[in-house]
């Protein structure tokens, strides 16, 4: 932890708060081009800074609920796959691998792959635990929602117990771990709980610093954010790692997932509205396979981003409806409206780089606070400087399994705060020109290596 500190202290002040001091002082001096007021921005990113900080604070009271000795839902895995030759194999064996008392099967949904997919699955299928279905050409490629509302079709014609069936959906990549269900299940001994999702990690975070930093993002970010929305009520369902209860995926009519390019937080948002809670689970992981470069990163953030702008029509239901309370509408409604900070982040990032052309900003709040105070003005911009990236640090150490070095301790910071540029500021843009062009064709991540 003591490393940590001093990382963040170190790197995340040198790049932003001394360097925009210099700026200033730099602007100071040149001719003055154009004086813009920063302080909405300011306003806006510190209002931003204190929700996290209530969030981290909520993150700290999670407790996971009580075992119901004896509950042992029955488990549906289901596994869309397309084109996963690479890793369905270490998957499914995964999956088989599953220390549980109750009964459990493995459905892979073979999505026209034109590779080998279909016959390795099928390989499993003489154990009575897997069962493959082959989706002809002409209906594959539709997207994952399209697979999943399949699957769904074929579970409905098990005649299992729907209050008594929990449905989970993993990625070809998808490992859990070998008790997460027997951790899952105590979840859904309560009628009410309609969905949980677990946490997810990064299993090849080792192999780059890019995959480090998406394991960063996962352990530090996704983990404190989830634990403070399961106090809420407010918990948002990611694709790998789902478990649904069958009777709540009933509830939503015969296509429970929808086309939306994040169909699974456009699910989860819709099954809070029919009344159903959802849970976080900390103590179950689902690992996966990172991306390895730089364009694979950019178009899954890109369809990360643009699913939640098509969620946005969700908010007025959201503001309206009488069975959340104001902390679960408020909730919902700002983590849908987050995907727009990227733009607030690109416009400081414009403004910084304007000061160096000459800009004013002298009617900034914090440019106030430089010409008249500067210790207020190093306290109030570190604050908000190091607020959010200490948040994800302290939350990543408090959940990671490896205790970290001196030397990623100190680097790590600024890298993360480089990638929170590169990946999201680009994605959020591009979503949106997407949007416009009306292009919102679902495009898989891609498997760059064998597992």
């Amino acid at each position: 932890m003591l490393a940590i500190g001093v990382g963040v202290v170190l790197l995340a002040s040198f790049f932003n708060v001394v360097i925009p001091a210099g700026i200033m002082v730099v602007s100071s001096r040149v001719r003055t081009i154009a004086t813009l007021d920063t302080t909405w921005l300011t306003a806006v990113y510190a209002g931003t800074c204190l929700y996290y900080f209530y969030l981290l604070a909520l993150s700290w009271r999670w407790r996971q609920p009580a075992d119901k000795v004896g509950y042992t839902p029955h488990f549906v895995c289901i596994v869309p796959a397309r084109n996963e030759a690479a890793v369905i194999e270490q998957t499914i064996e995964c999956l088989l691998a599953l220390d549980y008392e109750g009964h459990y099967r493995v459905l892979v949904m073979n999505d026209g792959s034109t590779d080998r997919t279909g016959e390795l699955a099928a390989k499993y299928a003489p154990t009575g635990k897997v069962a493959v279905i082959h989706r002809d050409a002409s209906v594959a490629g539709r997207g994952k929602g399209d697979v999943l509302n399949h699957a769904y079709r074929v579970i409905s014609q098990w005649h299992l117990p729907p209050e008594h069936t929990v449905v989970t959906i993993l990625d070809a990549d998808g490992r859990l771990e070998a008790d997460a269900l027997s951790i899952v299940a105590p979840y859904f001994a309560c009628p009410v709980v309609g969905s949980v999702q677990v946490a997810v990690r990064i299993y090849n975070a080792g192999e780059s610093l890019l995959t480090r930093l998406q394991d960063m993002e996962f352990i530090g970010f996704s983990m404190f954010m989830q634990m403070a929305r399961d106090a809420l009520g407010s918990v948002g369902l990611g694709g790998n790692g789902q478990f649904v209860r069958l009777s709540a995926l009933q509830s939503l009519g015969q296509r429970p997932w929808s086309g939306c390019l994040t169909e699974d937080l456009d699910i989860g948002i819709r099954l809070a509205l029919q009344g159903w809670k959802l849970r976080f689970c900390s103590q179950a992981f689902v690992a996966q396979h990172g991306v390895l470069n730089y364009k694979a990163l950019l178009r899954q953030r890109t369809r990360w981003m643009q699913g939640t702008y098509q969620c946005w029509h969700h908010i007025p239901k959201l503001l309206s409806a009488r069975g959340l309370n104001s902390q679960m509408r408020t909730d919902y409604t700002g983590y849908l409206l987050m995907a727009s900070l990227v733009f607030l982040i690109g416009i400081n990032l414009g403004l910084n780089l304007l000061a160096f052309a000459g800009v004013s900003f002298g009617n900034g709040i914090l440019a106030y606070l430089a010409s008249n105070s500067l210790p207020a003005y190093y306290g109030v911009s570190s604050l908000l400087s190091l607020g959010p990236l200490s948040l994800l640090l302290i939350s990543f150490v408090r959940n990671c399994r490896e205790a970290p070095t001196m030397t990623s301790a100190l680097f790590l910071p600024a890298a993360l705060a480089l990638y929170t540029y590169v990946a999201w500021v680009p994605a959020g843009v591009l979503a949106l020109l997407n949007i416009m062009t009306n292009r919102t064709g679902w495009i898989k991540t891609p498997r760059t290596l064998p597992a």
